[in-house]
This record gives structure tokens, sequence and C-alpha cells, in this order.
């Protein structure tokens, strides 16, 4: 059962990566197009926060794999949770960046469509603050429970 499990995460870790490459690939071909001049013009702008949420997950799933296939981790851990802060905070730049982006352009400009926003999609950015803040500061706190 304990292979099964080390299995799975093992090939799950590496799809996650695998499709974080992918899609990341696929952001940045897109960022050069018309079309994401238009997305940045609309309310579906939005959606872009996804990227951070997925990095700072990706760097949970680095957690989960020092965890369960590294011997020994916890003895040295002290000098990986400065770098998974900086990976967090680095991540929360990159989402207060698209956030400030996207409320420059609504508070400076107008332009949210509040009928074609009656949906969940707008809670997208607060949701992925939230999982950012939240892995960065249960890291800190995982430290002190040492």
């Amino acid at each position: 059962m304990i292979l099964t499990a080390m299995a799975t995460i093992a090939a799950l870790a590496v799809l996650n990566l695998r499709l974080l490459a992918w899609n990341r690939g696929q952001h940045a071909r897109f960022a050069r197009t018309e079309a994401m001049g238009r997305l940045r013009q609309t309310s579906a702008e939005a959606s872009l926060t996804a990227l951070p949420l997925s990095i700072a997950m990706s760097i949970n799933v680095g957690f989960i794999l020092g965890m369960v296939f590294v011997p020994g981790l916890w003895g040295v851990v002290e000098y990986l949770f400065p770098v998974a802060i900086l990976a967090f905070v680095a991540t929360g730049v990159l989402a207060f960046a698209q956030l400030g982006r996207f409320h420059g352009r609504i508070f400076g400009r107008g332009g949210f469509d509040m009928a074609a926003n009656t949906s969940f999609a707008q809670v997208l950015p607060a949701f992925a603050l939230a999982m950012v803040g939240w892995a960065c500061r249960h890291r800190r706190r995982c430290r002190r429970w040492r």
C-alpha cells in the first residue's frame, strides 16, 4: 500500500509539473497574440491569476515530494523554509502585479461588465492570493512546530 501511494504521488507530481510547463508555454504563446490584448480589456483578465495559483500549488508539490522521498529532510528544514518563503513571495508579487494591472484598469477607466460576470469567476484572484498567503504563512508556522 505504501509503495502504491508513493508511486501515485510520484506520477501525479510528474503530471503536475509537466502540465505546469505546458500551460506556461501555451500562456507565453498566447501572450504574443492580439487575443491577449483583447482579454486584458475585459473582466476575464481576472482569470490570469490562475498562473500564480498553479505555481504556488506546484511549490507545495515540491514539499510533498521532499517529505515522501527524501529521508531525513526534516533535519535540514530550516534551510529549506527560507527558500520556500522566497518562492511564495515571488509568486505573490506576480499575483499582485496581475491584480494591480486589472484593478488599475477597472478603477481607472471602468469597464467592468456586471451583467457578464454573474459567476464565481471573479473570486479566482481572491482565492489565488489566499492560497499563496496561506502557504507562505503555513511554512513559517511549521518551522515553529519542530
